[in-house]
């Protein structure tokens, strides 16, 4: 949800100085959270539909406060070019975050945050911060904040 999005942000000490991209956007929740606290948002996705929906909640927010708009593309997520960004979010599975991590680790600089909703992600060390939810929670409602380390 946007709580849990703005949760793990936060947590990741987001700022105005900050690029954040969501490999697999959705409905563009988490570039929505992203601009809303100052920091640049994009989002990638290869389903049209939601990216429209993206793009349509994000018509909706109120960007008086930043000034900062999101931006949504149809796009598939190996094909983004990483290095421009300061903090990628992924909600992937695990299969398809085991193929990323090479990516990530080549891709970002030292500094860059990882924020992995759902799952622990094999390959980047020991979760920063995360939140596991309660017993009964679901995978949206978990996350696990990752920095590149060297």
């Amino acid at each position: 949800d946007h709580q849990t999005a703005k949760d793990a942000l936060m947590a990741a000490q987001v700022s105005k100085n900050d690029s954040v991209v969501d490999l697999g956007c959705g409905d563009g929740r988490v570039c929505i959270a992203a601009c809303l606290l100052g920091a640049d948002g994009t989002g990638y996705d290869l389903d049209e539909n939601l990216i429209t929906k993206a793009k349509s909640l994000a018509d909706e927010m109120d960007s008086s406060s930043t000034g900062k708009r999101p931006k949504f593309d149809v796009k598939d997520l190996f094909e983004v070019d990483l290095d421009q960004f300061t903090i990628i979010c992924t909600f992937l599975l695990p299969e398809t975050m085991d193929r990323l991590v090479p990516t990530l680790l080549v891709e970002l600089s030292k500094g860059s945050r990882i924020i992995s909703f759902g799952w622990q992600v094999h390959g980047l060390g020991e979760p920063l911060a995360c939140c596991r939810g309660k017993a009964d929670s679901t995978a949206t409602e978990r996350w696990f904040l990752y920095a590149r380390q060297n």
